[in-house]
């Protein structure tokens, strides 16, 4: 039934939108168009404003801006090659010709195409002893969300509207939140990825306990003057550098950033105030007084306070595409040289010619609609099919045919994954984890989320890493995911309020094989060993 009335309410404004044009990429979006750099004779305003008949706050020309977005978003409209509600992008040639070029890596906030349930994972010899894993999430069929970051009447979920994880230590599960397209994306453009707001933005949706925040606060244990050298026997951190300021729990701070310190004493010089982040490590970081200015030199060391980010987060883009060609939105990726964009699977009309090709920058693979990996661990998911050379029984690190790169969709994959978790994290504060003090009160010696508790949180205690290569988007989506959870621990899974619920959480993989993905508990998997469907290919 939900399907019918989708199909009859697609059809009405099918008949409304007809002559909405089909935009090249960014469309209104484009950040130079919109603040005038470009002349003022913008005509991407009429898109989407009118100046005394608008149906929804700040003019928009619809009910809200959700509603707004989906006029050319949306599943049976004719504005965008990028359908966000079926989780598919069209060819250039526009939806009128039907043809998809590929399914969306954010997946769909109504339908999506992850193969949840027929997962490929290859092992193989990381090091001289250590047995790893290599997962890959294909292209299945449409089939209805299980879980989305928005709740619609299209897709008929009904979310908790929490921000989970939402602020200080020791703050709960997180605030009542609402949540729209512009929370998270900048309609007007901002030369971001993805057009990524730098600071994410929820409204609360109650005046009951704790308010959202979009700051990112963490403690500051201690900086230091010089270099300390501590007993390797007893701490994991055989020496602190001097000119360094150390955080009691790791940070998602990034080279760049504009922060502020407040409440460190005992320093010289004074170091609260407004800084800019010039090196960056686990648990430390340094400053300078302009951005890429010369780093602090600390004189006398202090101790406490805390650091706040207040640029928000860089989310670095790639090279628009040429007038009449698109960004490349699909699952589909390939491992280039960083620094040569044209060896990354960056446009539609590159996917568009592997396609008919089967071969793109020397690289053979699958390159249609049902091509790409969503988990994207590694890229490639698995060297071999690239370079059969590469022997996964054999040490990998002293074979380069056997090199993968972490997931880069601009391009850059020294900082991208680094990036869109700190991105993440502006919001779900407390989801980002590395490394926490072995004791309590912190003395400096640090450890593996996973094995030492988040000080002062019974919550957000222990957690698994979210590091480069290990980021948000490995294990999520972040429009809407098709995985069941049919288990009777998956379908009874608990939010961190304690509901118990079946939602996917925007989960790549059936059940809880998200972290049989990347791990073998029983430790009896073989180097050589692949798991899952006939003849997985690339990309």
């Amino acid at each position: 039934m939900r399907r019918l009335a989708l199909v009859l309410a697609g059809g009405a404004l099918w008949l409304i939108l007809a002559a909405v044009p089909a935009l090249a990429d960014g469309g209104p979006h484009v950040m130079t168009v919109n603040n005038g750099s470009l002349g003022i004779n913008a005509d991407g305003c009429a898109g989407c404003h009118r100046a005394h008949t608008a149906q929804g706050p700040f003019l928009i020309n619809a009910a809200d801006e959700t509603a707004l977005c989906k006029t050319c978003h949306g599943a049976a409209v004719t504005g965008s090659t990028v359908d966000v509600m079926t989780g598919v992008q069209y060819a250039l040639a526009g939806r009128d010709g039907g043809t998809l070029l590929g399914a969306l890596r954010g997946g769909g906030y109504d339908e999506a195409r992850l193969d949840a349930g027929d997962v490929s994972r290859a092992s193989y010899l990381r090091n001289a002893t250590s047995v790893s894993q290599r997962p890959k999430v294909g292209v299945g069929a449409s089939e209805d969300v299980t879980s989305s970051h928005i709740a619609m009447a299209d897709n008929g979920l009904t979310n908790p509207g929490v921000a989970w994880g939402n602020g200080l230590a020791g703050s709960g599960a997180g605030p009542a939140v609402e949540i729209t397209c512009a929370s998270c994306h900048n309609p007007h453009g901002n030369g971001q990825y993805r057009i990524l707001n730098k600071v994410p933005e929820a409204t609360d949706s109650d005046d009951v306990g704790a308010e959202f925040s979009d700051a990112w606060v963490v403690d500051i244990r201690v900086s230091y003057d010089v270099n300390v050298d501590s007993d390797p026997t007893t701490a994991p951190n055989p020496e602190y550098s001097a000119d360094n300021i150390y955080t009691v729990t790791s940070h998602a701070l990034l080279v760049g950033d504009e922060i502020e310190i407040a409440g460190h004493t005992g320093s010289t010089p004074d170091l609260n105030g407004t800084w800019f982040v010039k090196s960056v490590g686990a648990n430390n970081f340094t400053i300078s007084a302009t951005s890429g200015g010369a780093t602090v030199d600390i004189t006398v060391a202090g101790s406490g306070g805390t650091v706040e980010r207040i640029s928000g987060v860089v989310v670095t883009d790639a090279t628009l595409p040429t007038p009449g060609d698109t960004r490349n939105y699909t699952v589909m990726q390939v491992k280039g040289t960083e620094g040569t964009e044209s060896t990354y699977l960056l446009y539609a009309s590159e996917v568009a010619a592997a396609t008919a090709s089967g071969i793109f920058n020397g690289i053979a693979g699958d390159y249609t609609a049902t091509g790409g990996d969503y988990f994207a661990r590694n890229v490639p998911w698995n060297p071999v099919i690239n370079d059969p050379t590469c022997d996964p029984t054999v040490n990998a690190q002293t074979q380069p045919q056997c090199a993968t790169a972490n997931s880069a969709p601009n391009a850059r994959p020294s900082t991208f994954s680094g990036q869109i978790t700190a991105w993440c994290a502006s919001c779900h504060t407390r989801y980002f984890a590395n490394n926490n003090p072995v004791s309590d009160p912190p003395a400096g010696p640090i450890g593996a989320a996973w094995a030492n508790p988040r000080p002062g949180d019974s919550l957000f205690m222990y957690q698994h890493r979210t590091v480069s290569g290990r980021d948000c988007l490995t294990c999520h989506v972040s429009h809407g995911s098709n995985a069941a959870m049919t288990g009777d621990f998956s379908s009874t899974y608990t939010y961190p309020d304690g509901t118990a619920s079946d939602s996917s959480r925007l989960l790549k993989v059936d059940n809880r094989g998200t972290c049989q993905a990347c791990h073998d508990p029983t430790g009896t998997i073989t180097a050589g060993t692949y798991i899952g469907p006939v003849g997985p290919t690339v990309p």
